[in-house]
């Protein structure tokens, strides 16, 4: 007989994540610099665009989430930053590649995590990756 063990993730941000995040705002930013906007206007667009994507971004690197527990039994756990535990709903799973996309609800919040190689532990993933696909 097989024993299915619990899995637990420490959640940090993905360093190619951040880094294609990051290569998308400066993209956005440029962008407005090539219309035929006043010269005023695109620079206020691109300052703002630049503004809000890097706030955005720097709000992607402190994730909701700070560690993820699926139990043999099927029962998620999420611990906050705080270090508050509860349970939680996965309510839809992305595989790409051999990236993990995950979003849950618990206690009234939701919550996205991004597993990529970078972050996580290969053998976890791996095991993640299998067992979602044998839930569906």
């Amino acid at each position: 007989m097989r024993f299915a063990h619990g899995i637990s993730f420490d959640i940090r941000p993905s360093p190619l994540l951040s880094r294609l995040v990051l290569a998308m705002v400066a993209l956005a930013t440029v962008a407005p610099l090539f219309t035929s906007l006043p010269t005023v206007a695109r620079l206020a667009l691109a300052g703002l665009i630049a503004a809000v994507g890097l706030a955005r971004a720097a709000h992607g690197r402190r994730p909701a989430v700070r560690t993820l527990d699926w139990a043999f039994d099927g029962l998620w756990t999420v611990r906050d930053r705080k270090g508050r535990a509860f349970p939680a709903e996965l309510v839809a799973s992305r595989v790409v590649g051999t990236s993990v996309f995950l979003h849950f609800r618990w206690n009234g919040r939701a919550g996205h995590v991004a597993l990529l190689p970078d972050n996580t532990d290969a053998g976890h993933l791996r095991t993640l990756r299998a067992r979602l696909s044998a839930a569906r």
